[in-house]
């Protein structure tokens, strides 16, 4: 007969968990996103939000780190559960690390970062006293995502003078397809929602408007 890995965490048990962070990082997070909408109208100090929203994420990276603590620990084996003794302060140093090298390269650390906070994870963890080992690479990852995201970016961008001289058409269907990509790809979104500005009527005198 098999042994197969079994995963002792139920919905009940992890439920309060969900809950607390919807009520410390989700909502509080929807609330800044309108106060900053309310910002960008002229409203709410931007010296007030951006405070709140690191303080914020570094409220989610600590529930992300003791969610998957939770979840690693409630793998069982053969009757025993996997052990984890990574702890929180190491996981943060890695994740302002990888974020302060994602920012300074604009994106193409992303990779080594995602493969990096996996092998932390995978490499504290332990099963009858023998040590997990996370052999994923960083690099394979990065051309993973250079082909899946970039590429098609790339041959986007090189098509759209070809699909809109001669045919202007064209031009709202690409325009549609490169901000479906756009969001999808990078969570980009344009702004659609500029409030107009009032246009000024000329009045000549005598005459009624």
């Amino acid at each position: 007969m098999k042994d197969y890995f079994n995963f002792s965490l139920t919905g009940k048990k992890f439920f309060p968990i969900w809950i607390l962070f919807l009520l410390c990082f989700a909502a509080p997070y929807m609330t800044l996103l309108l106060k900053m909408t309310s910002f960008r109208q002229g409203g709410t100090s931007p010296a007030l939000i951006f405070p709140i929203l690191i303080l914020l994420f570094l409220v989610a990276f600590v529930f992300s780190f003791y969610m998957a603590k939770l979840m690693i620990e409630n793998v069982i084996f053969k009757d025993m559960p996997v052990k984890f003794s990574g702890s929180f302060g190491e996981f943060l140093w890695k994740v302002i690390l990888g974020l302060f090298l994602t920012i300074i390269t604009i994106g193409i650390y992303m990779a080594w970062f995602i493969a990096d906070l996996q092998r932390y994870f995978v490499n504290n963890s332990s099963y009858d006293s023998e040590s997990l080992e996370f052999k994923g690479k960083g690099g394979k990852l990065f051309v993973i995502l250079l082909l899946t995201l970039m590429l098609p970016m790339i041959v986007l961008i090189a098509l759209m003078p070809m699909l809109i001289i001669g045919h202007p058409e064209n031009a709202k269907m690409v325009g549609l397809l490169f901000q479906i990509v756009m969001v999808d790809c990078f969570g980009w979104k344009p702004l659609g929602n500029r409030p107009k500005m009032p246009r000024r009527i000329h009045m000549r005198p005598g005459v009624a408007v």
